[in-house]
């Protein structure tokens, strides 16, 4: 039994040939798989945290459970809004706009001189992270 082998290129509707318009697709390849690093390193930052923050506030096991559901919902409701958000305004628009939310509130967090003034920065930073992971 021979193998065959086509060195065709594959083709889609039409007929047309399907390829890459002569572009790499590395550099956004690398950037997706950036975004989506971010986000899982947000929830074990998140995770990590809740230890300290028992011990600085005093707060009791079961409290602690609220900081845990409050996060997952904010998480769960902005990625579905930034989804529909997607599907409205188009994937590259929205990933543009997380991008460029999440750095310039990070800038805010980092030059945060007071506990408000972080807190403050935090919430359009993790709009902005929650609107850019990639769709479809």
């Amino acid at each position: 039994m021979a193998l065959c082998r086509s060195t065709s290129a594959p083709t889609g509707k039409q007929g047309h040939r399907v390829t890459g318009g002569g572009r790499s697709f590395t550099p956004a390849l690398a950037l997706l798989c950036t975004v989506q690093f971010m986000l899982v390193l947000d929830v074990a930052v998140a995770t990590v945290a809740l230890v300290p923050i028992q011990r600085e506030f005093d707060v009791s096991p079961g409290n602690l459970q609220w900081v845990t559901t409050a996060y997952g919902v904010t998480f769960g409701g902005l990625l579905v809004l930034g989804g529909r958000l997607a599907d409205v305004l188009g994937g590259r628009r929205m990933l543009q706009a997380g991008l460029t939310m999440f750095t310039i509130a990070s800038v805010g967090c980092g030059a945060a001189q007071e506990p408000w003034q972080r807190s403050s920065a935090a919430e359009p930073r993790e709009s902005g992270q929650r609107s850019a992971p990639p769709r479809h």
